[in-house]
């Protein structure tokens, strides 16, 4: 082994990290720059690409707002128990039958 550790997308915008909600801020970012940013072949170069890309964040930076997070827990899992309930009363059901 050479010790050699692969470089992930995220391990150089902010050090490494442990969980996968943490990487959303960072995903959200790189979401909203390949919606807004010109697509494959709008680039003259790397360089011009890095140039645009750094372009970019300035802009964004000083327009960004903080995000309104809509998720609601206790929603999400009134459904994921209503589906498990209706999961089983189908196998209930299945093995009746059979």
């Amino acid at each position: 082994m050479t010790g050699h550790r692969p470089l992930s997308a995220d391990s150089g915008l902010r050090g490494d990290r442990c969980s996968n909600a943490a990487v959303l801020p960072d995903e959200l970012w790189f979401s909203v720059l390949t919606r807004r940013l010109p697509r494959r072949g709008d680039f003259s170069s790397q360089e011009d690409l890095e140039n645009k890309i750094t372009e970019f964040a300035v802009r964004y930076n000083t327009t960004a707002k903080p995000i309104a997070w809509k998720y609601d827990a206790r929603a999400e899992h009134a459904r994921h128990l209503a589906r498990c309930q209706r999961e089983q009363a189908h196998q209930d059901t299945y093995l009746q039958a059979a």
